[in-house]
């Protein structure tokens, strides 16, 4: 899978599965965090955090990853808004 192909995955989840769409909005964010593009992962970043901000994020099952590795990213077990901001420093989401 490419980051373009991630991209359009993103896109045809965002508004049928915000939850889903978040994690990989978040994949994006660490994959272009890695390949030194700060602008594309802060980018990225904030449309994850966007994202679960319009879930539930109140247990540990709402906040349980849904997936456990996209394109070589391991995703923590647990993973929200917080999460994301954690593991995107130093960047400013």
């Amino acid at each position: 899978m490419t980051v373009a192909s991630l991209e359009q995955t993103l896109n045809s989840l965002r508004e049928v599965d915000p939850r889903n769409a978040a994690e990989y909005a978040y994949v994006l964010a660490q994959l272009y965090k890695r390949a030194g593009n700060d602008e594309q992962a802060i980018r990225f970043g904030r449309e994850s955090i966007a994202l679960f901000d319009k879930c539930r994020m109140e247990t540990m099952e709402e906040c349980a990853a849904r997936n456990m590795v996209i394109e070589g990213v391991a995703l923590p077990d647990l993973i929200h808004q917080d999460v994301v901001r954690n593991r995107l420093q130093p960047l400013k989401l």
